[in-house]
């Protein structure tokens, strides 16, 4: 496992340097501390579905229109018009009237075999799937079973509304569309009945659904009409945004939903989710097609917790159980809660002969109580060059295993721990759809430095959907979630583990920490989200990995990248980034597409003159070849 770089290293102190222009690289001769690295010592081996309420309603989200583009128009009409040529297809679940949009066929697929969307209304309209001048970013949230896609219009507030006052948790960037009126475009209508919503363009379907008794919100953005020629079989999917989740399990029988605790007062102002990634479209290499996540799917796999828990019983000891070798344990919502660390490792622990964890959504919620743990002296003294083994969960050791669709918790313990380990796994293992908040760190070396979620060893491993955030939240439901304190270190590790394949992961507000990839090679991501952390992504001694159409902003010590190594030299690619500009060692500009970004990799890289790289990072636009500015600082 690898440490982090020292504190001093992250929190920017340099000498003086000077600037010399290479191209669109501008290279940087610093004298940086001394960034110590230790070799770490392994003691012992080691859409966002949401549960679907459709009875719930909502308040509608009109009232506010559409305005001004947020883009500059830099682009001619004609431009724009051309760059709108994505199909937006629609599917429909008929039980439950809830509706999803896509550029994604393969998505479409995949929620119509698994999730009941099998009415398929076809392309509905064109988008653009990058960012493009003249557009603004569409949004995807979700709340009790409805999606809705909302324009981030700096014209409205409607995408802040629908998260701070109706409680929709933003997803992500679908696509690309005008905020104003087109030559070209086709105007695009929002329907609402019964809290949830619909879209549509045509005059025959906006009639067929008022018929129906759904009620017009108006027009909430224009785009291109729909290409029936285009064939839908060949439109790539690099990734599959959430999906709903299948319906909730009944209320356990033999053994009553773990709730513990009374709820809290409910949140009094969630902070908004600043994803404002285009959604990922590899240029490259196209994202591969992912086989090995039907184990959570398939629901002839799963023993559902009311059919194996005991009145009393913690998941742990559930886990343990015979019957659930080769199966998946799914729960349904409600508190799972253990008290203390096990043994000096794990609370929980996932054994190798079961196929995983899958969850109802983030009401979910995995933890330990509160001021329960005894194994605070377990914690090495920073500067020990330990590691702290302490995990709130392990999974080590097993084929083909995924957890997915809970919220795993951390709370308060009065010393320091990791969150969710993987261990060793073998390829196609799976973490999807699952949130992590609240894991503890303070530094960024081990052992102060912690992990929300960290592979170790192993290799081909999956994530996607996830979201890991440095704040603490308390509460017995998602929607009655309190926030806290900001306590998290790295967000996500990969330490020795190569070929990870990586979808839409959302990491922010870390305390110390940023996404890491220590000695592990060859990973590809697709919209790793880096926001507020200290630094944008890291990687130690990591070669040949690509991440493509990247977010990082925000960060604490103004540097969105880092690339280090004593070993030998390497490339690093990145494609698409969305960022804040790079000014300098203090400012940072707006955020947007093919901004100036910083690459540090010092010189003194453990030791004095030990920087063994000398191969330029490439980082371009989307379209894979046009070149994007930044300072390399090396």
């Amino acid at each position: 496992m690898r440490s982090g770089i020292s504190r001093g290293a992250q929190t920017g102190k340099s000498g003086e340097f000077a600037a010399s222009n290479t191209g669109r690289i501008d290279v940087l001769c610093v004298a940086f501390l001394r960034s110590r690295i230790k070799d770490i010592i392994i003691k012992q081996q080691i859409k966002y579905p949401l549960t679907v309420a459709l009875a719930l309603s909502v308040i509608p989200l009109s009232g506010i229109t559409a305005g001004a583009a947020s883009a500059a128009e830099t682009e001619t009409g004609a431009d724009i018009c051309a760059s709108l040529n994505d199909n937006i297809y629609q599917g429909v679940n008929p039980d439950s009237s809830a509706s999803v949009l896509t550029a994604s066929v393969d998505e479409l697929a995949s929620a119509s075999q698994d999730h009941g969307f099998t009415q398929n209304d076809g392309a509905l309209f064109r988008a653009a799937t990058a960012a493009v001048s003249g557009l603004v970013p569409v949004h995807r949230l979700y709340k009790d079973g409805d999606f809705v896609w909302i324009p981030e219009d700096a014209g409205s507030t409607e995408l802040a509304t629908a998260q701070d006052n109706f409680g929709y948790q933003d997803q992500q960037v679908d696509f690309y569309a005008s905020a104003t009126p087109l030559d070209c475009g086709v105007p695009v209508y929002r329907f609402l009945k019964g809290g949830l919503h619909r879209f549509a363009t045509s005059d025959a379907d906006r009639a067929a659904l008022a018929q129906d008794g759904w009620t017009s919100e108006g027009i909430r953005f224009w785009a291109n009409s729909a290409d029936a020629s285009q064939p839908a079989a060949t439109k790539p999917a690099p990734v599959l945004a959430p999906a709903p989740a299948p319906k909730p399990a009944p209320t356990p029988v033999p053994a009553p939903e773990p709730v513990v605790a009374p709820a809290p007062e409910p949140v009094v102002a969630p902070a908004p989710q600043p994803v404002v990634a285009p959604a990922p479209q590899p240029v490259v290499a196209p994202a591969p097609q992912v086989t090995a996540l039907a184990a959570s799917a398939d629901s002839s796999n799963w023993v559902r917790w009311e059919n194996i828990a005991k009145a009393g019983e913690t998941i742990d000891t559930v886990l343990a159980k015979p019957e659930l070798q080769g199966k998946v344990l799914k729960l349904p919502a409600g508190v799972f809660e253990v008290s203390n660390f096990r043994d000096a490792s794990a609370a929980i622990r996932v054994p190798s002969t079961v196929k995983g964890i899958v969850g109802s959504g983030r009401d979910t919620i995995i933890r330990m109580k509160a001021n329960t743990s005894s194994y605070g002296r377990t914690v090495p003294a920073q500067g020990s060059g330990q590691t702290n083994q302490l995990y709130l969960m392990r999974m080590n050791d097993g084929s083909n295993q995924v957890l997915s669709d809970f919220w795993l918790q951390g709370t308060e313990q009065g010393h320091l721990y990791n969150g969710l380990m993987i261990g060793q796994s073998s390829p196609g293992t799976t973490v999807k759809n699952i949130l992590i908040t609240g894991v503890p760190g303070d530094a960024g070396s081990p052992p102060g430095e912690t992990f929300g979620l960290n592979w170790w060893r192993g290799s081909d491993s999956i994530t996607r959907d996830v979201e890991i955030d440095g704040y603490r939240w308390t509460g017995n439901s998602y929607a009655s979630r309190v926030r806290g304190a900001v306590v998290g270190a790295s967000p996500i590790g990969y330490n020795t583990h190569d070929r990870a394949k990586l979808y839409n992961v959302y990491t922010h507000d870390s305390n110390v920490g940023m996404p890491t990839f220590w000695e592990s090679n060859n990973a590809e991501t697709w919209n790793l989200q880096s926001i507020r952390n200290v630094i944008g992504i890291n990687h130690e001694e990591s070669f040949g990995i690509v991440h493509h159409n990247p977010v990082m902003y925000g960060s604490k010590t103004h540097r969105h990248i880092t690339f280090m190594s004593k070993r030998g030299d390497g490339k690093l690619t990145i494609i698409g980034a969305t960022t804040d500009e790079w000014i300098s060692q203090t400012v940072s500009g707006a955020v947007g597409t093919a901004k100036r970004m910083l690459v540090l990799t010092p010189t003194n890289y453990n030791g004095s003159n030990t920087n063994t790289i000398r191969t330029a990072p490439k980082i371009v636009q989307a379209d894979g070849v046009t070149a994007v500015p930044y300072t390399w600082a090396h």
